[in-house]
């Protein structure tokens, strides 16, 4: 009896699938390309039907999967579009030399409609240089044929803020998005933030942070706060709204405490306010495309709430009655301007 197909890799670029088809065969595994035909002649289907399908027999499936994911080289260009090969890296310390562990379940790439890999989750992988052991959410064996493979992008977060990394990975849960945080940030030289808007800030911090992870897809944000009396203020110096002359960086409370005496100058003034947040997402030091988010609420006179971080506590949602600094996580992911920029970048990457 013939063993089954089972699908192993997806491309947008028919070349690229007949180079790993070539690979294949050329070490005796046997090989069949799905949709080959109907790429060739439609391309501009072949994000709509799922890309040209890599098939081989699911006995040969793990040692394929091991010659498509040889760690030398790192990256295995094959032109100017489609596809890279690309070896997955540990977390923790960032090495190549990653394995995983467990032979009913493998981790592949699909071709989203720009050319990057959007992986598909797997269990039980292990670091040989370090140690780490890391999972990613399970799913039903992928080798059954009446199984869908549930697909999962891995987003890297250029930030050592952990209030921002925890609003991410609760707007994640909701999206199916595997968040991390960039392995070795915090000995990568600091961006300075000398943008005039958000957007300049965060394509910045993108682009470069992305530059230090070759071919996974990074983001990097800018967010603050808009007080309409205050001509928009603090903006694009949030965090340092309450700087002294030495340039010392404020604490939040430092901030608010600012804010609430500014305010109080004008009394009878208009408290309404917006958080902003934009997020850039940037793939080996090249910007993809940026995401707008907002939240708008009022400026309390005194803080309220011990959660969150920054201006939170002054940050006052009429539609909940809360301020950002009283909300759980799952009200933050739905109110705050980081979910909403972070729902129109999953929005975007599904198109």
């Amino acid at each position: 009896m013939n063993s089954p197909l089972v699908t192993l890799w997806r491309f947008r670029d028919l070349s690229e699938a007949q180079l790993a088809k070539g690979k294949l065969e050329a070490s005796g595994i046997e090989c069949h390309l799905a949709d080959e035909n109907m790429v060739s002649m439609y391309w501009l289907y072949s994000n709509v039907i799922g890309g040209v399908r890599l098939q081989v027999p699911q006995h040969q499936a793990e040692r394929a999967l091991e010659l498509l994911q040889e760690p030398i080289p790192e990256t295995l260009n094959t032109g100017d579009s489609g596809l890279t090969y690309i070896q997955p890296r540990c977390p923790n310390c960032n090495s190549l030399d990653v394995s995983c562990e467990g032979s009913d379940n493998f981790v592949t790439y699909g071709a989203s409609a720009f050319g990057f890999p959007i992986r598909v989750a797997s269990n039980n992988w292990h670091c040989a240089k370090c140690s780490h052991d890391w999972e990613t959410i399970s799913e039903p064996d992928p080798l059954h044929p009446a199984v869908a493979a549930e697909t999962m992008t891995r987003i890297f977060v250029a930030t050592s803020n952990k209030g921002k990394l925890k609003d991410f990975a609760a707007a994640a849960r909701t999206l199916d998005i595997d968040i991390a945080a960039l392995p070795g940030f915090d000995n990568i030289p600091e961006v300075i933030e000398d943008g005039d808007t958000f957007e300049a800030n965060a394509r910045k911090k993108a682009e470069v942070y992305s530059s230090h992870l070759p071919n996974e897809l990074v983001i990097a944000d800018d967010s603050g706060l808009e007080v309409d009396a205050l001509g928009g203020a603090p903006g694009v110096h949030s965090a340092r709204f309450a700087a002294s002359a030495q340039g010392k960086k404020p604490s939040d409370s430092d901030n608010n405490y600012k804010l609430i005496n500014e305010l109080s100058l004008r009394p009878g003034c208009e408290r309404t306010a917006r958080f902003v947040c934009v997020i850039a997402l940037a793939r080996n030091g090249e910007l993809v495309a940026t995401f707008r988010g907002e939240a708008y609420g009022e400026i309390l006179q005194m803080p309220i709430g011990r959660h969150g971080f920054g201006y939170d506590p002054l940050f006052y949602v009429p539609e909940l009655n809360k301020t950002f600094a009283e909300m759980n996580a799952e009200e933050r992911a739905a109110y705050s301007h980081r979910g909403a920029a972070f729902k129109k970048l999953l929005d975007w990457l599904k198109r």
